[in-house]
C-alpha cells in the first residue's frame, strides 16, 4: 500500500513537471562537429540552430522571443531555423499570424538568417509564408536552394532541401549550381532526408520536425517519433554513413507536455 502511494505520488509530480515546467524551460545545447578542413581560417563557423516554433498553436509569444534571444547570445556567424514557423491556430485556422515581423525579427547573426519551411506551414499556403517572411523578416528562405556564404577566401553552400511530408523534397534541384569541388550545409526540415542523399560534399547536416519524440523514458529513447525510422534519427547528434546529422528537439510543445526533452536552442561550432 505504501509503496502505491508512493507510484501515484512520483507519478503526479512527473505529469506536474512535464505539464508546467519542462515545456517552459529552453535548454541550451552545445556541441561541436569536426569537419577535418579548415573552415574560416582555422576558427571555425558558429550557426545557432532554431526549429519547430509551431506559433501561435502550440508555442506563445514569450517562448519564441526567449528562444530567438539565447540564439542571438551566441553571436553566431549565421542562424538557421529548420522549418514549422507556423501551425494554424485553434482560433483562426486559416490566416497567418499578424505580428510575423514582431516575433521573428531582430535575429542577431553576423551572415545572415537562413531557413526552409516544414510540413506544418504547407498547411498554409507556401507561397503566402514566404511572401510574409521575405517583407516583414530578415530570414531568408532557401527551399530546394542553394546560397553560397564567403568566408575567410573560401565558399561554403548553404543548402536547403524541401519539406519531405509535403514531397517538396528535391535535393538534386537544390545543388544543381553546386560546383563539385565545394562544400556544404545542408537544411532540411525532417531528418529523414538523409537516407535518401549520398553527397560527400556534405559537412554536417542540420533538421528539427521530430521535436526528440517530446516525451522520452530513460534507457527507451522517445515513446513515439513522427519518422518512419523510429528512434534512429529522433534527437541529437548521429553519425551517418554518410554525413553528421543534427536534430534539434524543436521550440514548441505540442499538447503543451515534454519528458526529459525541453525545447531546445543549439549553438553549434562547425570547424
Amino acid at each position: 500500500m505504501i509503496l502505491l502511494v508512493w507510484l501515484i505520488l512520483v507519478f503526479t509530480i512527473a505529469l506536474l513537471y512535464a505539464r508546467y515546467i519542462e515545456p517552459k524551460w529552453i535548454f541550451v545545447r552545445k556541441i561541436k562537429i569536426d569537419t577535418h578542413r579548415n573552415i574560416n581560417g582555422g576558427r571555425g563557423l558558429r550557426i545557432a540552430l532554431l526549429s519547430d516554433f509551431h506559433y501561435p498553436r502550440a508555442a506563445s509569444y514569450e517562448l519564441v522571443r526567449k528562444a530567438i534571444t539565447k540564439s542571438s547570445e551566441f553571436d553566431p556567424d549565421i542562424v538557421l531555423i529548420l522549418g514549422d514557423f507556423f501551425a494554424r491556430s485553434r482560433f483562426d485556422p486559416v490566416s497567418l499570424p499578424h505580428n510575423v515581423q514582431e516575433v521573428f525579427g531582430n535575429i542577431r547573426s553576423r551572415l545572415g538568417v537562413f531557413g526552409v519551411l516544414g510540413n506544418h506551414d504547407h498547411s498554409f499556403s507556401a507561397n503566402a509564408i514566404q511572401d510574409r517572411i521575405a517583407s516583414d523578416t530578415q530570414i531568408r528562405l532557401i527551399d530546394n536552394r542553394a546560397v553560397p556564404l564567403e568566408i575567410e577566401g573560401s565558399t561554403i553552400y548553404l543548402v536547403g532541401v524541401g519539406d519531405l511530408w509535403s514531397r517538396n523534397a528535391n535535393y538534386e534541384q537544390a545543388v544543381k549550381e553546386v560546383p563539385q569541388e565545394s562544400a556544404i550545409v545542408l537544411l532540411s526540415h525532417n531528418p529523414d532526408v538523409i537516407e535518401d542523399i549520398s553527397d560527400s560534399r556534405i559537412l554536417a547536416q542540420f533538421s528539427g520536425h521530430t521535436h526528440g519524440g517530446q516525451i522520452r523514458l530513460p534507457f527507451f529513447g522517445a515513446l513515439r517519433v513522427p519518422s518512419k525510422f523510429g528512434n534512429k534519427y529522433s534527437k541529437g547528434l548521429i553519425k551517418t554513413g554518410t554525413h553528421p546529422l543534427y536534430v534539434n528537439s524543436g521550440i514548441c510543445s505540442v499538447k503543451n507536455i515534454r519528458f526529459l526533452c525541453p525545447p531546445e536552442v543549439t549553438w553549434v561550432e562547425l570547424f
